[in-house]
C-alpha cells in the first residue's frame, strides 16, 4: 500500500459533499474520482484542499481543509508524521518549490500554460517573447518534479517544446468521467434539444448571440438549455426565444440532462480578455464536458482547437469547426450550419451518438485510469 497526497490548494471550495448540489469545475471533479479510484485500490490516499467544515473521510479518502495562512506548514507536518509516497501537486505552479518531504513528487497540469504568449493568434510581439521566457522559467522549475502528469497529448507539447522538458518526465493520462451517472437505456432523447455546460467566457456570449439564431430560423424546434457552475446574471437577458438558463445542477442532475439531449456545444475561441474572461485565450486542455456528453450518446460540436481532437473523434463522434482569430462571420455560419445538419439528420446524429458511446466507455473509466497511472509510474 502506498499513500499519496493531493495538494490542491489552487481549487474552488469543495468536498464530496458538493457533487450532491451541484457541478464541479474540471480539475476538482478529477481530484475526487482519482483520488477515489486510488483509494479502492488499497491505497491510503489523502486530499489537502478548501473543503472548510466538511474535511472527513469519504469513500475512503481522507480530506483535510487547506487553511488559508497555516495551511503549507500544516501540510509540511502532516507529511512529516505520515510518510508520502506520492505528491501530487495540482495545478498548482508555485508547489514545486514548497517543501513539502515525499518520496516522489508529481505535478497535475490541468491548465494551458501554451496561453502564456505562444499562441499564433497572440499578434502582439512582446507578448509573445515574454511569454516564451515565462515558459522556460517555469521549465526550470519543473525540473524539481519527477513527473508531470499531462490530460492530453496537445497539452504536453507546451512542456515538451515550450518549456524543455524530456518527453520521458511526461506522463500523458487522460482524464476520466463517472460512467456509473451514464445509464443511457432509462432515459429518452428530445431530438431538438441542445446543451451548453460549461463557463459562460468558453462560448456562451457568441452562441446565445449569434449561432443559435440562425438554428431557431433554421429550426423552429430547437431549444438552447445552459448549464454552468459559475454565476450567468450577465448573461440573462438573452433568455427567451428557445434559449433557457438552468443554471447550476449536480454531477447527476447534469448528466441526466445530458441524456435528454440531442447536441452539446462548446463554441470556445480566444477572445479580448474581459471582466467575465479570465482564460481568454486558453483552449480546452481535455474537457471534460465532451467526454460526458459522447457517454451520454449527446453527439459534441465544437471548435477544432486544443485537445477536442483527442477527447473526440472528428467527424466520428464529433463535428469540430475550423475557427481563424480574430472571430469571423464564416465561423459562426459553419457552425450553426454544424448544429442544423445534425438536428436535421437524426440518422447520421445516432450513428455518432452510439460511436461516441463505445468511445468514452472504452477510454474514460476512472479505475482504468487509475491502473494505467500506477504502471507508468512503477516503470
Amino acid at each position: 500500500m502506498m499513500h499519496f497526497l493531493f495538494f490542491t490548494r489552487i481549487a474552488d471550495i469543495f468536498s464530496p459533499l458538493t457533487l450532491q448540489t451541484k457541478s464541479l469545475g474540471g480539475t476538482e471533479s478529477c481530484v475526487y474520482y482519482l483520488a477515489k479510484a486510488l483509494a479502492k485500490l488499497g491505497h491510503q490516499v489523502t486530499v489537502i484542499n478548501n473543503c472548510r467544515a466538511e474535511a472527513g473521510i469519504y469513500d475512503g479518502v481522507e480530506y483535510r481543509d487547506y487553511h488559508p495562512r497555516r495551511g503549507l506548514w500544516e501540510t509540511i507536518d502532516y507529511a512529516r508524521q505520515h510518510p508520502i509516497d506520492y505528491l501530487i501537486i495540482v495545478r498548482d505552479f508555485a508547489g514545486p518549490v514548497f517543501p513539502i518531504p515525499a518520496k516522489r513528487t508529481l505535478f497535475w497540469a490541468h491548465d494551458d500554460f501554451s496561453a502564456l504568449g505562444i499562441y499564433p493568434e497572440q499578434a502582439n510581439g512582446w507578448k509573445k517573447t515574454a511569454g516564451k521566457f515565462v515558459l522556460r522559467l517555469l521549465g526550470l522549475l519543473f525540473r524539481r518534479i519527477d513527473r508531470v502528469i499531462t490530460i492530453s497529448q496537445w497539452q504536453a507539447e507546451t512542456f515538451i517544446h515550450g518549456m524543455g522538458l524530456a518527453p520521458a518526465k511526461i506522463l500523458v493520462s487522460p482524464n476520466g468521467i463517472d460512467l456509473d451517472l451514464f445509464d443511457v437505456e432509462n432515459w429518452s432523447k428530445y431530438p431538438w434539444r441542445i446543451i451548453y455546460s460549461s463557463r459562460p467566457e468558453r462560448g456562451l456570449e457568441v452562441l446565445v448571440s449569434q449561432i443559435f439564431p440562425k438554428v431557431k430560423q433554421a429550426c423552429p424546434e430547437a431549444e438552447l438549455h445552459i448549464f454552468s457552475y459559475v454565476d450567468l446574471a450577465d448573461y440573462q437577458h438573452w433568455q427567451g426565444n428557445g434559449i433557457i438558463f438552468r443554471g447550476q445542477a449536480s454531477k447527476a442532475q447534469l448528466a441526466q440532462e445530458l441524456m435528454q439531449a440531442s447536441l452539446w456545444v462548446l463554441p470556445q475561441l480566444p477572445h479580448e480578455p474581459s471582466p467575465q474572461a479570465m482564460y481568454s485565450f486558453n483552449a480546452e486542455t481535455f474537457c471534460i464536458g465532451a467526454a460526458e456528453s459522447q457517454c451520454a450518446m449527446t453527439v459534441p460540436i465544437s471548435s477544432y482547437r486544443g485537445a477536442l481532437p483527442e477527447t473526440t473523434i472528428p467527424g466520428k463522434t464529433s463535428i469540430l469547426v475550423d475557427w481563424e482569430y480574430p472571430i469571423t462571420e464564416k465561423f459562426m455560419d459553419d457552425f450553426a450550419q454544424a448544429i442544423i445538419d445534425l438536428l436535421k439528420n437524426p440518422d447520421k446524429r445516432a450513428k455518432m451518438a452510439q460511436a461516441g458511446r463505445t468511445y468514452a466507455l472504452e477510454r474514460f473509466d476512472w479505475n482504468r485510469i487509475a491502473r494505467n497511472i500506477l504502471a507508468n509510474l512503477q516503470t
